[in-house]
This record gives structure tokens, C-alpha cells and sequence, in this order.
């Protein structure tokens, strides 16, 4: 995950299928903070969304505020989504890897 100044980037990869072929918890926890995250800032009107999930387990979706207004909220909603991915990956850390960029506005 990579945030910025208006700006959001989500990536998920990868799958945890159990033995018997149905996903693990993990990857029940990962599908569902994607899925929440998508389709709460598809709700926002002055965020431009953009995403693709070319195949199972293969998320990417970035996002872009319009204004200051829509600024504070996706700070909001990243902050948010951090904190639940970097729990998940606390509570399970041999399956999921978290990681955090913080970029400037530059894309630095």
C-alpha cells in the first residue's frame, strides 16, 4: 500500500489456499480489506478510481482526490485500511506480507 498527498495505491498478490483447496484465513482477511477498500472509495464522487484484477488473487487499484475536501477523506479511509492490513499481517504473519509507502507529492 502507498499513500500520498490526494493519493492511494493498493496492490494485493497472491493466494493461501488450504490443502483441501478452500482459501485460508488469511486470505479471507486480505480479500475482504480489498474488497472493503474498493468498493468504499468507489463511492467517493471527487476520487478518480482506478483498478484492475486481471486474475485470482491480483489486485491493483489507485486512487486520486480531486479536492482538499475529498484529500482529508481518503487520508482517512487509507489510514484506515493501513492499520486493519498491518493487523492482519500481525495475526498471521508466515502468510501475509504488509508494507507501507508513504510517498510525496512528487511520487517520491
Amino acid at each position: 500500500m502507498a499513500s500520498g498527498d490526494g493519493y492511494v495505491c493498493i496492490e494485493s498478490d497472491g493466494h493461501a489456499p488450504t490443502r483441501d483447496g478452500h482459501d485460508s484465513a488469511p486470505c479471507a482477511v486480505v480479500s475482504t480489506l480489498v474488497r472493503a477498500f474498493g468498493e468504499t472509495v468507489a463511492q467517493c464522487r471527487d476520487c478518480l478510481v482506478s483498478g484492475d484484477a486481471p486474475h485470482p488473487g491480483r489486485f491493483v487499484a489507485e486512487v486520486r482526490a480531486r479536492n482538499r475536501r475529498a484529500r482529508r477523506w481518503l487520508s482517512g479511509v487509507a489510514a484506515v485500511t493501513a492499520r486493519q492490513f498491518a493487523l492482519a499481517a500481525a495475526a498471521y504473519p508466515d502468510q501475509i506480507l504488509y508494507e507501507y509507502v508513504e510517498e510525496q507529492i512528487d511520487g517520491t
